[in-house]
């Protein structure tokens, strides 16, 4: 079956649910009901309405981004292995979490910088 290249509103709505909730446009058009990221990249070039609404789900994304954060912040489910003497403390699921938290704190803090970057120096 070939990917879609030609606009449609139901199509550009597909795609700006899938931003909003929080996945990527490289991640989005690797499903095969999606257009290419040329071409997308193509629409937001040529389509007004198309930019504005992509523009809003990425800030839609921002906070899903954010949520995310959290909730790998919570999750302490995974911070403790079997060791040969009991529980040991995961230093290494540890710092993989930091990982993800960062990359998403920074992604956010890009997509919404009012909301998630930094304040401005004074």
């Amino acid at each position: 079956m070939a990917r879609p290249s030609i606009y449609s509103d139901e199509l550009a709505e597909r795609i700006c649910d899938r931003l909003a909730a929080g996945r990527s446009l490289r991640l989005i058009c690797q499903d095969a009901d999606v257009p290419s990221r040329d071409t997308v990249r193509r629409w937001l070039r040529d389509r007004l309405a198309f930019r504005a609404r992509y523009a809003q789900s990425c800030e839609l994304r921002a906070d899903a981004l954010a949520d995310e954060a959290l909730a790998i912040a919570d999750d302490s489910s995974r911070d403790y292995r079997s060791g040969p003497s009991g529980l040991v403390l995961d230093a290494d699921r540890l710092r993989r979490d930091r990982l993800r938290i960062d990359a998403r704190k920074f992604s956010a803090a890009r997509m919404a910088p009012r909301r998630y970057g930094d304040p401005p120096r004074a």
